[in-house]
C-alpha cells in the first residue's frame, strides 16, 4: 500500500503543477522511506523513468 500512497503524494505535489509536461505513456518512481515512519513524503520519491 505504501507505493500507491507514495504515487498519490507525488501526483499531488509535483504532477498537478506540470500536467502539460506529461508526454510518456508511463512513469516509474522509487520511494525510499528515509525517516522510517511509513508515511511517504514528496522528498523521498524520485522519478526513475523517463
Amino acid at each position: 500500500m505504501g507505493g500507491t500512497w507514495a504515487a498519490g503524494v507525488y501526483l499531488h505535489d509535483f504532477f498537478l503543477g506540470h500536467l502539460p509536461w506529461l508526454v510518456s505513456g508511463y512513469y516509474v518512481f522509487h520511494w525510499v522511506d528515509a525517516d522510517n515512519d511509513g508515511i511517504p513524503q514528496a522528498d523521498e520519491i524520485t522519478r526513475e523513468y523517463p
